[in-house]
């Protein structure tokens, strides 16, 4: 009798394997559960008609498979879990507006696309983001709660949080992106009481700034450390080198990479400045003890490091792909700065001397709160350059912006002006003490 039913058992096993039995073994022992879609609700990752084995949470793997209906998971309206998570070829499934999060190993030959959607990795050991695993490479917001590191170029849309006593290992391959609507940023980082960090950011970081189509004059911060930084020609002229009988065009020795980059004058080519017909200087630096702005080196030039200055007063006509040589008649077009070095972290410091201004440069790659800043014998008020406005020359004009005692709120000169308290990420604004 008890050979009968062992045999029974071990024949039941193979019909399973034979038929494709849909349970399969989790990375803890736990039954796995694939996505089969219904035709009652054929996309609900939260129907457990949906699933073979009830819906995915963080013991449970989920494995999302080919369906004869062509359906897959939209994650939506709540917050939703796996351990492991496997996305197969011709598969797809999207994150929407919710947390995401993945305890386990997480791959795909699909489409996992989370470009509106928070991914969160919180496992109970180290994990990896693997090369290709977003859909196009892009996801909107990252939350690491883990020991986690990238495996691939990625590109953030939306915000990046690094929890207290984690660390996120990028492997010089995230970008920072900037455009027309958002520009994507690091949240603050945990400290301790004695402001020591606690969560640990590890690897280069490419950081971006969308700049819209209209010429002006820009006053821009550096959000990186000085450690292995980039030159100017490297981040802002896109590594570029000019010469007078190079076309100007796309994917041209001047401009090979369309849509990035600006034009820098006020030198030699040897030093790596751009040419133009009056060859002004188009890129400078503010003297606190002469209260001016004044060029750059004109002898290192465009191969100086970027970090030399915490922020340039730089004028920008748009990308490379203008022709200088065309004067006051040249195109104007948006274009998008990066750099590329290791971000700024923890507590940052700017002296503020007793006479003229002082130029405060944003340090970090996120918007920063101005009434939330610490300051001694500084004034609650700043100056900031809006280059939306026309101003003397059509080029931008200053906007005072100060607290109001009697609101609690910051009033800012320029009825139309859309500045605030609110120092974007890569913007420096002016400061004064209270001497």
């Amino acid at each position: 009798m008890n050979k009968t039913i062992k045999w029974t058992s071990l024949l039941m096993c193979v019909i399973a394997l034979q038929l494709g039995q849909v349970k399969a073994q989790s990375s803890d022992g736990s039954g796995a559960t694939i996505w089969l879609s219904s035709t009652s609700n054929p996309t609900d990752w939260f129907d457990p008609i949906n699933w073979s084995n009830g819906v995915p949470d963080q013991t449970k793997d989920a494995v999302i498979r080919v369906t004869s209906n062509g359906a897959y998971p939209l994650v939506e309206r709540y917050d939703a879990e796996v351990n492991s998570l496997t996305v197969e070829t011709n598969t797809s499934m999207i994150i929407n507006n919710v947390i995401f999060s993945i305890y386990g190993d997480a791959t795909s030959n699909g489409n996992f696309n989370a470009s509106d959607g928070t991914v969160r990795y919180a496992g109970r050991r180290d994990q990896v983001i693997p090369e290709h695993f977003f859909y196009s490479d892009k996801v909107k917001n990252l939350v690491i709660d883990n020991h986690v590191e990238m495996h691939g170029l990625d590109t953030l849309t939306g915000r990046l949080t690094i929890g207290s006593g984690h660390t996120f290992i990028t492997n010089d391959s995230l970008i920072l992106k900037s455009s027309e609507n958002t520009t994507a940023s690091i949240g603050p980082l945990k400290t301790n009481r004695s402001g020591v960090l606690q969560s640990f950011l590890v690897g280069k970081v490419t950081i971006q700034r969308y700049i819209n189509a209209r010429k002006a004059w820009r006053l821009l911060s550096v959000p990186l450390q000085e450690t292995d930084a980039p030159t100017i020609n490297d981040a802002w002229q896109s590594g570029a080198t000019w010469s007078a009988i190079t076309p100007v065009g796309a994917n041209s020795a001047l401009n090979p990479k369309p849509g990035y980059g600006v034009h820098v004058t006020g030198g030699r080519v040897s030093s790596g400045y751009d040419q133009s017909p009056t060859n002004n200087a188009s890129m400078k630096f503010y003297d606190n003890a002469t209260n001016s702005f004044k060029p750059i080196s004109s002898d290192e030039g465009t191969y100086a490091r970027l970090t030399n200055q915490k922020a340039y007063m730089i004028y920008i006509r748009g990308d490379r792909s203008i022709n200088l040589m065309d004067g006051v008649n040249a195109g104007i077009t948006s274009t998008t700065l990066e750099m590329t070095g290791f971000p700024k972290m923890g507590f940052d410091t700017t002296v503020v001397p007793a006479s003229n201004f002082t130029l405060f440069a944003n340090p970090f790659p996120s918007a920063i709160d101005f009434s939330k800043l610490t300051r001694t014998n500084v004034k609650n008020s700043f100056y900031v350059w809006d280059p939306a406005l026309t101003g003397s020359f059509g080029l931008g004009a200053y906007v005072a912006v100060s607290f109001n005692p009697s609101t609690g709120m910051y009033d800012h000169t320029g009825a139309i002006s859309l500045v605030s308290e609110h120092i974007p990420s890569g913007t420096a604004v002016f400061v004064e003490s209270e001497d």
